[in-house]
């Protein structure tokens, strides 16, 4: 039931983010690069909530992943993990305060994909999947 809640909740913030993102409301002067960030951060949010729901209820995998007392990277994986999460959606937020927008927006598109990458090579890694 509570795996089921999470799902809900998940699905909602995904679609207030859709909502408020607008993302194929095409901006005059920046068309391309703007709509390359917000597409870019709406498949990097779904990458971030599955991830965070499969270390949420696989408890005893990422657990015993992320606390490996022998393993020494464990620790730079859950760092790296929780940047990825505030680093994207720090970007989205702060994209109006900047002049040069387009160049921001482009870094920032090769931001969610990074995160979206290391997304991938944490699954592998810490589940033992094969992509």
């Amino acid at each position: 039931m509570i795996k089921v809640l999470y799902i809900i909740a998940f699905a909602f913030v995904f679609l207030l983010t859709y909502i408020l993102l607008d993302p194929f409301r095409m901006h005059r002067k920046r068309p391309y690069s703007t709509i390359a960030l917000k597409l870019s951060f709406l498949v990097y949010l779904v990458f971030a909530l599955i991830i965070t729901y499969l270390f949420l209820f696989n408890y005893s995998r990422s657990v015993s992943f992320f606390e490996d007392i022998e393993n020494p990277r464990a620790s730079l994986h859950f760092t790296l993990y929780m940047i990825t999460l505030i680093v994207p959606t720090l970007g989205i937020f702060l994209r109006r305060k900047f002049n040069r927008r387009t160049t921001y927006n482009i870094i920032f598109t090769i931001v969610n994909i990074l995160c979206i990458l290391y997304y991938l090579l944490l699954v592998k890694i810490a589940f033992d999947v094969n992509i």
